[in-house]
């Protein structure tokens, strides 16, 4: 079984999807970066570096969620190779940015007067959970994505 299906979907699920939800705009985007992949891959195979060739050839494309999710996990890594000193600052910066917005958004500047910090997380986690249960709704009405 795939490790993201076994952990909570809220998180981790793969959508269901398939190629006629994709826009002509997005197409033309995908077939950008399939042009600059080659590009890529014939440096790197000027400096040496090949990949190694798959066991078997894939007949069919993936579906077009699970294809944007390992080009994320790619381009992450990618990124971590060649801006590895500048990834955890970003990231915090980013993840410190949301909180920023949120907290503004949840808690203003009357509310600072009355309302607790630990008021403010409950409530707080209390609408994280309350966008899961929506999320989860989505899931099933579309049918069980790890299906």
């Amino acid at each position: 079984m795939d490790e993201r299906a076994r952990l909570d979907p809220s998180y981790f699920s793969i959508p269901a999807s398939d190629w006629a939800q994709v826009d002509p705009a997005v197409a033309n985007d995908l077939a950008r970066t399939y042009r600059e992949l080659g590009l890529a891959l014939q440096t790197l195979d000027r400096l040496g570096v090949t990949p190694e060739a798959a066991a078997a050839e894939p007949e069919s494309p993936p579906p077009p969620a699970e294809l944007a999710l390992r080009m994320h996990e790619t381009a992450g890594s990618l990124l971590g190779q060649v801006a590895a000193d500048e990834q955890g600052l970003r990231q915090i910066i980013t993840t410190l940015r949301t909180a920023f917005a949120v907290a503004w958004d949840l808690y203003s500047f009357r509310e600072s007067e009355r309302v607790t910090v630990a008021e403010h997380m409950r409530q707080l986690r209390d609408r994280i959970e309350e966008f899961e249960r929506e999320l989860l709704e989505i899931q099933n009405a579309k049918g069980n994505p790890s299906e």
